[in-house]
């Protein structure tokens, strides 16, 4: 769909075919969704309307929750907080091991922790990195 703005000013009326911008309304109360700009993409914020964001997010922006469908730049993952909130963290890798105490994926079949602890979930979306308890 193509959008175009009336906008009245002194001596006449102004129309631009312009794409909204970056937090500016992609969607209308009827539902109607208007593309964004390039490299853009429309998120619904409230029911009947919606907000122009980036497709593609830096570290600890917003990536995720009810409604969104963005990705996160390199060198980040998208992260679930919890059902509204998700953000682009950091990547893992063996050079940085998570340390005691620290969070962990406890879903990651590669274990973040240090060669030394066990990822054990603490809860739906992370794990901490704890030593590993001796059975007798």
């Amino acid at each position: 769909m193509k959008l175009i703005i009336i906008t009245l000013v002194s001596g006449g009326i102004r129309v631009s075919n312009a794409a909204p911008g970056l937090w500016e309304q992609c969607r209308s109360q009827n539902g109607t969704e208007i593309e964004c700009a390039g490299g853009l993409v429309c998120v619904p914020d409230v029911e009947h309307y919606g907000l122009c964001y980036l497709k593609v997010v830096k570290k600890s922006g917003q990536c995720g929750g009810l409604g969104w469908n963005v990705s996160c730049v390199n060198g980040t993952t998208c992260s679930r907080q919890n059902e509204g909130w998700a953000s682009c963290e950091p990547t893992v890798d063996d050079l940085y091991r998570a340390a005691e105490w620290q969070q962990c994926d406890p879903k990651n079949s590669g274990n973040t922790c240090a060669h030394d602890l066990i990822c054990v979930n603490d809860d739906d979306y992370h794990g901490l990195c704890v030593k590993q308890l001796m059975q007798g």
